[in-house]
């Protein structure tokens, strides 16, 4: 009988071994967690603004924050298999995909997936009501290749950890720039408030939507965003992107101006010179995903900084009327005064963005856009 007792535990522990972990790590958030009901989702904009909608659904804003499961596949999912130079793998279980480490049998599950994909997208689990696990390590899919994820850089002594825990006000503010709105006490996101909505920018749309469906209603409870004027407006983009008075708060060598659009831009003599006109939507159409197309935006720049044909300035604005380009007029102004430079200097991180601050210097890095 003990013979038969040991080959039986024996033959329970083989078949576990060939079983597909399960996600036995359950979310321990214990309230109800509810949006405002002044939040209605970007769905409910529909109606009225399909082309708008129908921009954004498939824009990097939209695509920001979304769950990761075998329900919604994406091209961003995290490929399975181990981690180069890592004890970490990625496994499916039984309905996502889990982080493994092979020596300690650790695991967490990945039901999150932050970034649209373009460059890197880090896995994340929430796991209370104040508490997001972040993995350590992103991929990047275009290279097929994993990188560690920013803010873990400090934490790379502990080989065996699978990510890091961020608690309270920190992985709040992290996933409000990935999400319309979250519940006041609570970190846990309805799917239809996941990515940067219609929302984020305009603010609640219920009273909104009550107003336009009011006869002969004169306050359709939305603010005009083009009335802002450029410092303000840019100042509602750096909510995510940096403001500029954030930016300036922190130490000099993470004053990237190729990281911080908003900041780079204030800067910049175009910026200062404009009377409070000129803003991120002035080149960016903030319902489609950011154009890769040069020649688009030098039809902006050449908007201010050319003349017609009796050698007048385009521009409205006298003092733009003598700064033509002298080298080139027609164009290439985006490869000399806005070079791709590295976001994130010291890291191995392969991410390159325009440097926003707009300028004449010869050390920049041109050849990406040539």
């Amino acid at each position: 009988m003990l013979i038969l007792l040991a080959l039986f535990s024996i033959a329970l522990i083989l078949l576990a071994g060939c079983e597909r972990p399960k996600t036995t790590i359950p979310n321990k958030i214990t309230q109800s967690a509810k949006i405002p009901p002044a939040f209605v989702g970007s769905e409910a904009c529909a109606y009225c603004h399909k082309q708008e909608m129908r921009d954004h659904q498939v824009s990097g804003h939209a695509l920001t924050l979304r769950p990761v499961d075998f329900t919604h596949p994406s091209n961003s999912d995290p490929p399975e298999g181990v981690i180069p130079q890592t004890a970490l793998q990625i496994k499916k279980a039984e309905s996502n995909f889990i982080v493994r480490n092979s020596e300690t049998h650790k695991y967490f599950p990945l039901t999150l997936a932050f970034g649209s994909g373009k460059q890197g997208v880090t896995y994340a689990h929430i796991l209370d009501d104040s508490t997001l696990f972040e993995m350590r390590y992103s991929y990047f899919s275009t290279a097929k290749k994993w990188y560690v994820t920013p803010g873990h850089e400090g934490n790379l002594a502990d080989k065996l950890a699978l990510g890091m825990e961020t608690k309270g006000a920190i992985p709040r503010v992290c996933i409000q720039c990935h999400a319309v709105t979250l519940p006041e006490k609570s970190v846990e996101i309805e799917p239809k408030f996941m990515g940067v909505g219609c929302e984020s920018c305009h603010g609640p749309g219920s009273a909104h939507i009550v107003a336009v469906n009011t006869p002969n209603a004169t306050d359709l409870k939305m603010a005009k965003l083009g009335d802002l004027g450029g410092a303000k407006l840019n100042d509602l983009c750096g909510k995510c992107h940096r403001t500029v008075a954030e930016v300036q708060k922190l130490p000099a060598s993470n004053q990237i101006t190729q990281r911080f659009f908003p900041y780079g831009l204030s800067k910049s003599l175009c910026f200062i010179k404009s009377d409070d006109k000129m803003t991120c939507i002035t080149c960016h159409d903030a319902h489609k995903d950011v154009s890769k197309n040069l020649k688009f935006y030098e039809t902006r720049c050449l908007s201010c900084h050319t003349k017609n044909d009796t050698g007048v300035s385009n521009s409205n604005h006298p003092t733009l009327a003598q700064t033509i380009c002298k080298i080139n007029p027609k164009f290439g102004c985006i490869g000399c005064h806005m070079a791709n430079r590295n976001s994130f200097p010291g890291t191995s991180l392969p991410i390159k963005m325009a440097d926003h601050w707009i300028r004449i210097d010869s050390q920049l890095e041109k050849k990406s856009f040539h």
